[in-house]
């Protein structure tokens, strides 16, 4: 059994109100009425209260006391809840003004009163056509938002190790090695420079290997000077230095059949380094002012952003501990050499921002987020994290969009072309060869005639990708951009200027 298409009259006009709703019910609809624009929208208003479902069609009188058809129609449109409901204005006047004005409030249709019954059925009909189209268009809308939050929940799970993020090759391989490290319980040396995330390496050893039911242990080799890192580490005695008023358990003690995690390991000065030594060899030590051996069971763990072969050289570092400590190293690779990763962790870093800050939906715009990618972040991810909780402050808590101003980074010419050049190698490299075969050879004499610098071969290679990557995707630039690394606005500007 169809459900009869439910059409809402306004006219201050009984007897015009009247004969329409006859009218409308002999043809087999579920006509209501109202005097007025204000009645109207309580009306709808009391819909969405009660659940019950929205007229199909609105048929508004021009000229009614108080909120007359034009603005009822206008506030209509502007309203989420009732834009998908079309309009026909009833007008007594046959005038263009009239007609162009209820076009400009969001009307669809319009009646000159007395209307005749045929043509008014004949609109209704065709109004009611339009809502059919409004109904697959919000429900097209929705499954469009519903597929896109889906995709994007996939992306940040897939992109999810523990608590490290990267979709990046060298992002994967990290990934890779730290799960076959794991489970090894050998020590494991992770460099990188600051802020690219070691001690979530280091976590993530910890909570994959078997010793994850027991403590893991953090201590920063910079945070304090040799003695009372010394004691930290090692543990003392009673008055085995002023203010040492009783024994004390050392870091290697606390993780005992667990993980130590030594961060900044080249701090160590080379009397720490041979107490290290032992340890890494032995499994024992003397807790500083003691004689007695100490034995533990711990997997360390250590990290740098030092260049420990360097200091090896200088007499700064002993390689005995270089080596026993690097059974398995670990680079972790600087933001700015992540690619595509840096979009993706700007987006998830400014969603735990706002979830923990309790802020609603904010975004981050396209043009800032190309400033975003082209900067060179020395401070890597930390760096990251605090430019956006700075940008979010600029911004104000009323601001839904964060735009570049919002942020204190700035371009480096020399730097936006250096990082360039990295992405364009990694774009390359991942790229399937589908996309790729067709690429020129750099070497190429009829490629390079006339190229005289790196920034001219750079674009020819630009417009070869372009071109291929639109190829593949049949024209879709979001497609295209997602391949190239690239957003779309950058995308389309580049395909302007290379007049793709």
């Amino acid at each position: 059994m169809s459900v009869l298409k439910h059409i809402l009259l306004a006219d201050d006009d009984d007897d015009i109100r009247e004969s329409i709703v006859a009218v409308l019910t002999d043809a087999g609809y579920q006509a209501s009425q109202c005097s007025g624009g204000d009645e109207v929208i309580k009306v709808l208003h009391s819909l969405v209260a009660q659940r019950q479902s929205l007229p199909d069609l609105c048929i508004l009188d021009v000229a009614m006391p108080g909120l007359g058809g034009l603005e009822t129609a206008s506030m209509l449109k502007k309203d989420p809840l009732f834009r998908y409901i079309p309009t026909i204005l009833l007008t007594g006047r046959d005038t263009l003004d009239d007609i162009v004005a209820g076009f400009d409030a969001g009307a669809d249709d319009y009646l000159i009163k007395p209307c005749r019954e045929l043509e008014l059925l004949a609109r209704v009909r065709a109004a009611l056509r339009i809502h059919s189209l409004y109904q697959e268009l919000s429900s097209a809308k929705a499954e469009t938002e519903a597929w896109r939050s889906h995709v994007q929940s996939w992306q940040e799970e897939s992109a999810q190790f523990g608590g490290l993020i990267g979709n990046s090759s060298s992002m994967r391989e990290v990934f890779t090695l730290i799960e076959r490290v794991a489970v090894a319980d050998v020590p494991v040396l992770i460099r990188g420079e600051s802020g690219t995330g070691k001690e979530l390496v280091a976590k993530e050893i910890h909570n994959r290997s078997a010793r994850s039911s027991q403590p893991l242990i953090v201590q920063n080799c910079a945070a304090f000077q040799e003695q009372l890192l010394e004691s930290a580490l090692f543990g003392h005695v009673r008055g085995a230095f002023t203010g040492a008023v009783r024994d004390k358990a050392g870091l290697f003690q606390v993780a005992d059949k667990g993980t130590l995690f030594l961060d900044e390991v080249g701090e160590l000065s080379l009397p720490l380094q041979a107490k290290l030594l032992r340890v890494v060899q032995e499994g024992s030590f003397i807790p500083v002012g003691d004689t007695r051996e100490r034995h533990v069971d711990v997997r360390i763990v250590a990290a740098t952003h030092r260049p420990l072969e360097e200091m090896i050289e200088r007499g700064e570092f002993r390689a005995d501990l270089f080596y026993r400590l690097s059974v398995v190293p670990i680079t972790l690779p600087p933001l700015r050499e992540r690619g595509s990763d840096i979009q993706l962790l700007a987006q998830l870093i400014l969603k735990n921002i706002l979830k923990r800050r309790k802020l609603g939906a904010v975004e981050i715009s396209l043009s800032a987020m190309d400033l975003i990618l082209q900067h060179s972040w020395p401070g890597n991810v930390r760096e990251l994290q605090n430019e956006l909780e700075r940008a979010l402050i600029i911004a104000g808590e009323r601001s839904a969009i964060l735009e570049p101003s919002h942020f204190s980074i700035s371009v480096n010419p020399a730097v936006a072309l250096k990082n360039q050049t990295r992405s364009y190698s990694q774009t390359i490299e991942e790229l399937p060869n589908s996309l790729t075969h067709n690429l020129p050879s750099l070497s190429s004499d009829r490629l390079l005639s006339g190229v005289e610098n790196l920034q001219d071969a750079f674009k020819i290679v630009e417009q070869v990708m372009i071109r291929n990557a639109l190829k593949r995707t049949n024209g879709n630039k979001s497609e295209a951009a997602r391949i190239l690394g690239i957003s779309r606005s950058t995308l389309i500007a580049k395909v302007q200027e290379f007049e793709i």
